[in-house]
């Protein structure tokens, strides 16, 4: 009970101190639930797709000048070198080619 009364008389005397403490507290609350939010959708990237744990994406990387660079596009025969290489692995390879970063394609009006 002492610790509350404590906690009262600081609120009350420092009154300029609490709305600094309040704004640092309702900044680190927002950024954590930004935070969450996006390791949440990191988390459950193509759980549409059956069996989805055990989908692979493969993403190019160009290294020039020293610098590596990504790519939207994966060349063509990726996918079937893939898929000879490792065919105890891979069940089945596609390749798509996305022309805007923001594309999505759809199959009987559902998004991916």
């Amino acid at each position: 009970m002492r610790q509350l009364y404590y906690t009262l008389q600081t609120l009350i005397r420092g009154k300029g101190s609490n709305l600094i403490k309040i704004i640092s507290l309702g900044l680190g609350l927002a950024v954590s639930i930004l935070i969450f939010s996006r390791q949440a959708f990191e988390l459950n990237y193509d759980t549409c797709y059956k069996d989805h744990e055990r989908l692979c994406l493969v993403k190019t990387v160009w290294y020039y000048n020293n610098e590596y660079h990504p790519s939207h596009i994966t060349l063509g025969p990726v996918a079937g070198t893939i898929a000879e290489n490792l065919p105890d692995e891979v069940e089945s390879v596609t390749v798509t080619q996305q022309w805007w970063s923001n594309s999505a394609w759809f199959a009987n009006e559902r998004r991916f």
